[in-house]
């Protein structure tokens, strides 16, 4: 996650922007009150060389913790997430732990 056009973008607002970022290795962490949608993101990823899905959460607060427990280099969340949308908790990531970055995926297909 280190790499050119990652390093100093923070707060990436697009998962397209993962995909054409020169992301050669990065622990990611996946956010999703839908179980189905996590297992699609989980596919999607690990089908990219050097990328691992290192843990899950189902909830913005769940997120936080997890990212505080895994240290991911990026985790991506649902906008539409129980406790703490998804917005609110890339924040607080982003302010906890900087070099981890934040996306957030405004594909919302439950809301709480």
């Amino acid at each position: 996650m280190r790499e050119a056009g990652i390093e100093n973008c923070g707060f990436i607002l697009s998962i397209a922007a993962i995909f054409e970022a020169p992301i050669s290795m990065a622990r990611i962490l996946i956010a999703d009150d839908y179980d189905a949608a996590r297992r699609a993101i989980r596919r999607l990823l690990e089908g990219r060389p050097g990328w691992e899905v290192c843990g899950e959460a189902t909830d913005g607060l769940g997120a936080m913790l997890k990212t505080a427990e895994l240290k991911p280099d990026l985790v991506i969340l649902d906008l539409a997430l129980c406790m703490i949308d998804g917005l609110t908790a890339a924040g607080e990531i982003s302010a906890a732990m900087p070099a981890c970055r934040s996306c957030c995926a405004p594909y919302s297909l439950q809301t709480c």
